[in-house]
């Protein structure tokens, strides 16, 4: 700090303080935000703890007069493909492709 002129001292010390005062700002808001975005949730985001931060709708699929939901699977080369989950079970669920639909 020696080194530095009085102007560069003066500016760093302002920038000290306007930084500090916005992590402050920040923190008091927080709340504040948090509130706002849980008030565009649906109540089912709102308690479900797995739901993404942000609100979002989920995807549908209507086939043969049910809706069934849609997730991304990883598939065995890697990629991850938007499927139906059409059978829901523990141990072996079943899944179909949208653009394709054909029952197990």
């Amino acid at each position: 700090m020696r080194n530095l002129t009085k102007k560069q001292r003066d500016l760093m010390w302002q920038a000290i303080v306007t930084l500090s005062t916005l992590f402050i700002l920040g923190v008091y808001l927080t709340p504040m935000g948090y509130g706002v975005v849980n008030s565009l949730k649906s109540k089912q985001q709102v308690s479900d703890s797995t739901a993404p931060i942000l609100p979002s709708e989920t995807v549908a699929f209507e086939y043969e007069g049910k809706s069934y939901d849609v997730y991304e699977v990883p598939t065995a080369d890697g990629q991850t493909m938007e499927w139906a989950l059409v059978v829901k079970r523990r141990d072996n669920s079943q899944f179909t492709d949208p653009k394709t639909p054909k029952r197990a």
